[in-house]
């Protein structure tokens, strides 16, 4: 947990600056242009990356009304999440989302190149196994809260976290082998389609095809395709309602079905184009 908040402070202070002025200096050059309503959307974002949101009283529920939602989530994941009845659909998500995204046989291949210990620490290195579906149905209060520690005590119990990690771990070894095939498909196919499908696939996982793959660009692109595999929250593909303290209960398990849906539709026209 400690290594996880050091990492997202270096990160902030890298693409934000320390006491946020790269940020302000973006805005700034937003609002000299007149856009007032792309500020309004620039400011929501960073404060739902900072986390800033979670503090701001005019944003959340009076302090009384917060701990009762979040209790009614927490029951609403120990029911519908912890008790066991998810784990057997978890089961088979790969299905539907790495597998049908890198293909079968390259699933196959990556669950097989995790018995090596380079492919393991490459992927613990690249963060793709450090998300908590959890965390996110019950909200920041997840460690805290009674109600949600029950929550998180019986999801292990029933299977549920177990089968998610794992989820992580097979969609992570499975981009690996993805990002390798594209990159050579990207630089050698004769087929010019298929050329440019690869480039498009690897320019949307942030890697250049143009250059050599090195643990620092696999890794990132590894982490990238087990989150959008798996689902997992994403402030700039989510619509912002889905994030805000005040209706994120609301939709609190809606989130998912909508990323699936996006997900598979994204994947079937990215293949028949």
């Amino acid at each position: 947990r400690y290594a996880y908040g050091a990492a997202k402070r270096i990160a902030e202070v890298e693409h934000f600056g320390r006491k946020g002025e790269k940020f302000k200096a973006m805005r700034q050059s937003v609002e000299a242009r007149g856009n007032r309503g792309e500020v309004d959307i620039m400011q929501n974002i960073h404060e739902h990356i900072v986390g800033t949101i979670h503090k701001d009283p005019a944003r959340n529920f009076s302090p009384k009304t917060k701990n009762l939602v979040n209790d009614m989530m927490a029951w609403q994941t120990a029911s519908k999440i912890a008790l066991g009845t998810a784990t057997i659909q978890n089961v088979t998500q790969f299905m539907i989302s790495s597998a049908l995204e890198a293909g079968y046989w390259r699933f196959f291949k990556g669950v097989m190149s995790l018995a090596n210990p380079k492919v393991r620490k490459l992927i613990k290195q690249s963060g793709a196994t450090e998300y908590s579906m959890l965390t996110e149905l019950l909200g920041i209060n997840s460690k805290t809260r009674m109600s949600s520690i029950i929550a998180t005590k019986l999801s292990k119990g029933t299977g549920f976290t177990g089968i998610n990690k794992i989820n992580q771990w097979t969609a992570a070894a499975t981009g690996k082998i993805f990002i390798q095939d594209l990159h050579k498909m990207a630089n050698k196919s004769r087929i010019k389609l298929r050329q440019q499908w690869a480039k498009g696939k690897l320019a949307k996982l942030g890697i250049d095809y143009r250059k050599k793959l090195d643990d620092s660009s696999m890794a990132h692109g590894v982490n990238r395709f087990a989150k959008d595999t798996n689902l997992q929250k994403d402030i700039l593909k989510d619509p912002l309602m889905m994030n805000n303290p005040r209706s994120q209960w609301y939709t609190q398990f809606d989130r998912f079905g909508l990323r699936q849906f996006k997900f598979i539709d994204k994947v079937l026209r990215e293949d028949v184009k």
